[in-house]
């Protein structure tokens, strides 16, 4: 094992400062715990998280299913005692179509739902609402606009309270140079 400390006392981890980080890694680079956090985390052989659980209480963890590509395809949490399954339905390259959660031992109820052209342009969240056999619902459509290097610049709402466009905007962000996000020009839920 070798260990990683920050003697400085801050790190920045995902664009996220944190102080008094300990780490420690297996010979290949691999994350093995997080001190600060608590977890441990546990590799596949091909370099994939195959759990992830707390140092303190191994019983509560998060368990991956991944498919011969190496995408995730289920996800096990473990929490309480409660198991949580969350599937990841994907077309022939990969890309996330819906998500399915199922908790406990209950029904299986759609998540999120994604639409697609040559990319991602927009999510729908939640499950369709149905009255006796007919549709009266669609979950809220949220629709990406990306600059031209795949970031995504402005999120807007297709089921907004009017016909403005500018009050359908859930989110807009702006970036520095080499992408990393300008934290104190994002605003969310405006």
């Amino acid at each position: 094992m070798v260990k990683g400390f920050n003697p400085v006392g801050k790190s920045k981890h995902f664009g996220l400062y944190m102080t008094g980080s300990s780490f420690n890694y297996d010979q290949i680079g691999n994350i093995t715990t997080d001190a600060t956090a608590g977890q441990t985390f546990v590799w596949t052989p091909h370099g994939r998280i195959d759990q992830r659980y707390q140092t303190t209480n191994p019983a509560n963890k998060v368990e991956n299913v991944y498919d011969g590509q190496g995408n995730v395809v289920m996800e096990k949490t473990t929490n309480a005692g409660v198991v949580t399954k969350t599937y990841f339905i994907r077309d022939a390259t990969g890309n996330v179509l819906a998500v399915y959660k199922q908790n406990g031992g209950g029904a299986v109820n759609v998540e999120k739902r994604y639409i697609y052209g040559s990319d991602q342009i927009a999510s729908l969240s939640g499950p369709n609402t149905y009255s006796g056999s007919s549709i009266t619902a669609l979950p809220e459509r949220l629709y990406e606009l990306r600059d031209h290097l795949g970031n995504i610049r402005v999120v807007f709402g297709h089921n907004t309270p009017s016909n403005n466009l500018a009050s359908g905007i859930k989110a807009y962000f702006n970036y520095y140079a080499f992408g990393s996000g300008q934290v104190e020009r994002i605003p969310t839920a405006r």
